[in-house]
């Protein structure tokens, strides 16, 4: 069995000019709570923050991730079951429409006992069940206060290659049970 390995991908803030969307997160929240989000022909409108430096990056980390057409065409190609939803970012004042895919990732249930959390219950350091997790590439850890979207590492590297923009990679621990048990019982004692 060949053992994957997976990044946590975020958005990169070194990139200041990356445009802004005020008020997103109620706008999502209230599309989600609606169930408009079954109906897959609506588009969400979305006002961003009007500037003239705006930079339309292809990873936007709202609430959910926001991507490229570009970015979502990529995705597609490795898991085509991956839930979009068309989004238009609006700048009103520079008269700039710019389509992107509200993405909703699948959650999945992958923490391993061997995470670590603040006494707060935020996450310290990240440790995913690879057994837990299946095929899927592309996926929001379930059972975290905070937001935080995993992709294995062939998808990233294909992201790498294409030269998209806005988001940070940072590898992730895994755990894996298969592993462990075969190196425990060709222990010797």
């Amino acid at each position: 069995m060949k053992f994957m390995k997976y990044m946590v991908i975020t958005q990169d803030t070194r990139i200041t000019d990356t445009v802004q969307l005020p008020g997103a997160a109620s706008i999502i929240r209230s599309v989600m709570e609606q169930d408009v989000i079954s109906k897959r022909d609506g588009i969400v409108h979305i006002d961003v923050k009007s500037s003239s430096r705006n930079e339309y990056v292809d990873y936007i980390e709202s609430p959910v991730p926001i991507v490229s057409t570009r970015l979502q065409q990529l995705l597609l190609l490795y898991d085509a079951n991956l839930f979009f939803k068309p989004v238009a970012l609006l700048d009103q004042e520079n008269q700039r429409q710019e389509m992107y895919w509200l993405l909703i990732p699948d959650r999945i249930d992958c923490l391993s006992e061997a995470s670590e959390f603040y006494p707060n219950k935020t996450l310290k350091h990240l440790v995913i069940d690879i057994a837990k997790i299946g095929s899927s590439k592309f996926f929001q850890v379930d059972g975290l206060l905070e937001t935080v979207i995993v992709i294995r590492l062939d998808v990233a590297e294909s992201m790498l290659r294409r030269g998209f923009t806005g988001y940070r990679l940072q590898r992730v621990d895994s755990h894996d049970c298969l592993t462990e048990q075969a190196s425990i019982i060709g222990r010797d004692y």
